[in-house]
């Protein structure tokens, strides 16, 4: 369902988004929203009510796909809505396949930053660890506070999903499949 037209706005947020969070550590909900909102309407427009919903899918899907980081302070909340509003313009599967390139740039990323930046990330893991094992055994998950993310540097993660849905519609445009 993916057309010339919904790409072109799609790169278009996506350099928004990146420029944002590169100047300013943040991707705005007066970015997100209304792009979720027009990734929907494009395809209600398109195809009715099935456009509808495989809009309402990928949005879905693309903020459950981030969830779980945000939660435990891996990023934030405006790359789970960024990740949504790429989910409304590709639909379900297709968003699944940008998050899987996004995290590869993202994981890239990540190491390059721990590489460079030692020092801040000493018990950073433990932490991490030992949220998730207080969420299994409870059964309910709690966001890590400030004070356990202060000092870090924070990875701009609107970058890798840009970069991660720019290839994967690169990828598409020349017939290459990656699932």
């Amino acid at each position: 369902m993916t057309s010339y037209a919904v790409n072109i706005m799609l790169l278009g947020l996506l350099a928004a988004a990146s420029w944002t969070d590169f100047r300013e550590s943040r991707i705005p909900n007066l970015l997100t929203l209304p792009a979720a909102v027009a990734g929907v309407s494009f395809h209600a427009a398109a195809a009715g009510l099935d456009g509808f919903f495989f809009g309402l899918w990928g949005w879905a899907l693309g903020v459950g796909l981030l969830f779980v980081p945000y939660l435990l302070s891996g990023m934030g909340a405006g790359d789970v809505k960024l990740m949504g509003a790429v989910g409304s313009f590709l639909g379900p599967q297709a968003v699944f396949e940008a998050f899987l390139v996004s995290a590869l740039f993202g994981g890239l990323y990540a190491v390059l930053v721990i590489l460079v930046r030692r020092e801040a990330f000493q018990g950073f893991f433990r932490e991490r660890l030992s949220a998730l094992c207080a969420a299994a055994a409870t059964r309910s998950v709690s966001p890590l506070g400030f004070e356990a993310v202060r000092g870090r540097p924070r990875l701009r993660y609107g970058l890798a999903i840009a970069l991660g849905t720019t290839t994967h519609i690169v990828f598409r445009a020349y017939g290459i499949a990656l699932l």
